[in-house]
């Protein structure tokens, strides 16, 4: 609704910011913005056909488009009539998603103990040859941080990998599940319990020997996720 008159169209790219991009996203049933931009730099296959545009009549309608910060209807955007002169090229191309899971990225993976019957967060002894494999991960969306548990694997190069990422580089590594390590040389039942972790990936994958951090895949654990706390991934490097 622009001056009285109901249009439909497009809107020009030109004046939109990052929360308006994100309030547009959240009105079409989306949780996440995942980009936006002008039309002009996004390849064909990803936003409207131009041969649709034309056997529509499809233009651009609308620019200088803003949404109040707390905005979550339409009404609360405002708009003007767009000039005579509006470029389609200039009309603003939205990427929108409800899938979170590609904004969390992975910050740190440590080899993690505690002395057992002693839960506290300060009793947990990182960064040695041995132990639990615990990671950490961001939200660079939310900003959220979560720490816990990963699976068993089967392949050497994850265990490899994480040796290398803790500065212990060995061709002597073995890797075992949990639940076949005495207590005081792995993160405790008790310690686990006491501390509500949770394992914070469902499938972790350095593909060779030697991966740094950002080579290694991941795969963030739905909620309510657990092959089992003696199934966690044990490392001794």
């Amino acid at each position: 609704l622009i001056n009285g008159s109901r249009s439909s169209g497009l809107v020009g790219a030109g004046g939109v910011d990052n929360k308006t991009a994100e309030i547009l996203c959240n009105m079409a049933g989306y949780r996440y913005q995942v980009g936006y931009g002008f039309t002009k730099y996004v390849r064909s296959s990803d936003k409207l056909n131009c041969d649709t545009i034309q056997e529509e009549n499809i233009s651009v309608v609308a620019e200088d488009l803003n949404c109040f910060s707390n905005s979550t209807v339409s009404r609360n955007c405002s708009a003007s009539a767009a000039s005579e002169d509006s470029d389609i090229d200039n009309a603003l191309w939205l990427s929108c998603s409800n899938d979170g899971d590609q904004f969390w990225e992975l910050t740190n993976i440590t080899l993690a103990q505690n002395t057992p019957g002693n839960h506290n967060d300060g009793d947990l002894r990182t960064g040695g040859s041995r132990g639990t494999v615990l990671v950490t991960m961001r939200n660079t969306y939310t900003g959220e941080e979560r720490r816990g548990l990963t699976p068993y694997i089967s392949s050497p190069y994850t265990p490899s990998s994480i040796c290398d990422m803790n500065g212990r580089t060995s061709k002597y590594l073995y890797y075992r599940r949990t639940g076949q390590i005495h207590d005081y040389k792995k993160i405790t039942c008790g310690f686990v319990v006491a501390n509500e972790m949770k394992f914070a990936l469902s499938q972790l994958d350095c593909p060779g020997y030697y991966q740094k951090l950002s080579g290694c895949s991941f795969t963030v654990a739905d909620e309510g996720y657990s092959p089992g706390n003696d199934n966690a991934l044990w490392i001794s490097c």
